[in-house]
């Protein structure tokens, strides 16, 4: 089965940030440009750009972080994946994702950056496969077997 996307990736919004308060307004527009910051840094590592939108991909289909679609790409949790680029963003920058990480509210303090993310599904196909040998295929599986996998159309 080949299951087909595309990412697209648009604006950071400053809608539904602060209220209306002076200092709430300054405070949203620190929130704002730091999540702009994560984004173009999660831009220039390619690695983790990469699982990142895995993570979308898997994350947007599935809605839950123990789905089977995530164990088979090993999607590691938002917290983990994105350490290396915050780390790379400044000392200050790193503290306040280090220290959202240990207070529990990592995905709040980088979900303005993740909605910037867009997900279209764009296509599947099945394809039949024979596969050339028989026997157990679990027990194949978990031993490890060299040869499984091998198949034709």
């Amino acid at each position: 089965m080949t299951l087909d996307f595309r990412v697209l990736i648009g604006e950071l919004k400053e809608e539904g940030v602060g209220s209306d308060e002076a200092k709430d307004r300054e405070q949203g527009r620190d929130y704002v440009a730091r999540q702009e910051r994560l984004l173009r840094a999660l831009l220039r590592d390619e690695r983790v750009l990469a699982e990142f939108m895995t993570y979308l991909v898997t994350d947007r289909v599935c809605g839950h972080a123990d789905s089977d679609l995530v164990k088979v790409f090993g999607v590691r949790s938002q917290e983990e994946m994105l350490e290396p680029v915050y780390y790379a963003m400044g000392e200050e920058d790193a503290r306040f994702f280090r220290e959202a990480v240990e207070g529990g509210v990592f995905f709040e303090s980088t979900e303005q950056m993740e909605w910037c993310f867009g997900v279209e599904w764009t296509g599947a196909s099945l394809t039949e496969i024979k596969w050339e040998r028989e026997g157990d295929t679990a027990a194949a599986e978990m031993e490890g077997h060299p040869d499984m996998g091998r198949f034709t159309k």
